[in-house]
């Protein structure tokens, strides 16, 4: 049985800072980024290159030295370790870096180096650019997290039972304004500085889904309980309630009701 802290995880865009690395390779290598190419996920797009050349050229950063040092995206590092050391949770990377052994063995020291080195439980590396079609099938209808940052990747998985996390970039915000891309989660790695105390309204969240009630809570102090713990008094208080299934509802809305009668 697969364990219920899983995440399934992309490495490139999601974890590590690909885009910010390979522009600074492209400019090494005399290429120059179109006005607004940031916007774009395809690499052709953002250097007007043709198929043939976009995939010589991203195998050929894949596969260099360059692989080794690439710096976190945002705050990823903080979210990734506190997600793992303070709530249980294993990572499982999914990513189409290369099938070179050496690359392979570069990205696993990288990520080992900024993550730590018990936040992984495994590594799958695909070809350059390849489909994740094979890789996420075994784990068809587990209901386990997928976090991507291109939009086929993170809708395949939506399709096959994930609970599919979208990265929050700009050329994903483009999609979502022009209504390419239906948004349904986020990813902890946002823009922006983190505060170092969050006002949250709620004195308690009740659900029975532990990874909605930490990343609803986190950096908070918040009583979390699960909803079989929910009882009349409770809907008195300044109380999150997170649903999953109609049972749920009906029953905790018929405790709302007799309280609110009781009130009149």
């Amino acid at each position: 049985m697969l364990n219920e802290k899983v995440i399934l995880t992309d490495v490139d865009g999601v974890l590590l800072d690909w885009a910010y690395a390979f522009t600074q390779w492209m400019e090494r290598h005399n290429f120059e980024m179109l006005p607004g190419g940031h916007k774009e996920y395809d690499v052709n797009k953002r250097y007007n290159l043709t198929t043939a050349e976009k995939e010589r050229i991203v195998r050929m950063f894949n596969e260099s030295a360059w692989i080794r040092k690439l710096p976190p995206l945002r705050d990823a590092v903080k979210y990734v370790r506190k997600l793992h050391e303070e709530h249980g949770y294993i990572f499982r990377a999914i990513t189409s870096l290369s099938t070179d052994t050496y690359a392979g063995h570069l990205r696993t020291k990288n990520l080992i180096e900024l993550f730590g080195p018990t936040v992984f439980e495994s590594y799958v590396y695909l070809d350059t650019g390849a489909d994740k079609d094979d890789a996420l099938e075994m784990y068809r209808d587990s209901g386990c997290w997928w976090v991507e940052d291109k939009p086929q990747n993170a809708l395949l998985g939506q399709s096959i039972g994930l609970e599919s996390i979208l990265v929050d970039h700009p050329f994903n915000q483009d999609r979502i304004r022009r209504e390419l891309l239906p948004s349904n989660s986020i990813w902890f790695s946002g823009g922006g500085v983190m505060p170092q105390v969050i006002q949250n309204p709620y004195r308690a969240i009740f659900s029975n889904n532990d990874f909605l009630k930490k990343l609803l809570s986190i950096d908070t102090n918040i009583s979390l309980q699960s909803l079989d713990m929910f009882r009349q008094d409770d809907s008195n208080q300044d109380t999150l309630i997170v649903f999953e299934d109609e049972g749920e509802i009906n029953r905790i809305l018929e405790m709302i009701w007799n309280n609110l009668k009781k009130e009149k």
